[in-house]
């Protein structure tokens, strides 16, 4: 694709990269290029025909918000492991049902946000409980992942 070539060349160091409704149908040949934006942080694909990401954006690895709202995903296998090769991914914008939200939310641990929605904003709390004589301090965690939960460490 021609302007992310264009973006490439007077733009290299580009932190922020648009493809908004440019009537991508896939990643394939681009990614290459995107690729070499070492800087990129930013990349934003919304309505376009995606159907699928590739396997592997791992060289995508300062990528840390993705928007892929508006495009044409038919399950979870087609973008799950695309996603999981993004090593900085924090924040996602895509238009999924609500289990395979709940799938992505649980599957990304890394993800701070999801369509808007913050993920780890919630504070470490003691709650004080009083029944009759007997008194204890519940704690709310805030956890980062699910190595957390089973394994208890902060």
């Amino acid at each position: 694709m021609n302007k992310v070539k264009e973006i490439l060349f007077n733009f290299p160091d580009a932190t922020e990269v648009s493809l908004e409704n440019c009537h991508l149908t896939s990643l394939e040949e681009i990614i290459p290029d995107l690729i070499k934006l070492k800087q990129l942080r930013v990349l934003k694909l919304n309505q376009n025909y995606l159907t699928k990401l590739p396997a592997d954006m791992s060289g995508l690895a300062r990528l840390e918000y993705l928007d892929l709202t508006n495009n044409d995903f038919s399950d979870l296998g087609s973008i799950m492991s695309g996603l999981f090769s993004l090593p900085s991914l924090k924040h996602l914008y895509i238009n999924l049902s609500e289990s395979e939200e709940d799938d992505i939310i649980v599957s990304l641990t890394n993800l701070e946000s999801f369509n808007g929605t913050p993920l780890t904003d919630i504070p470490d709390t003691d709650y004080p409980v009083n029944v009759g004589q007997r008194s204890w301090t519940i704690r709310y965690v805030e956890l980062h992942s699910l190595n957390e939960l089973m394994y208890g460490s902060n």
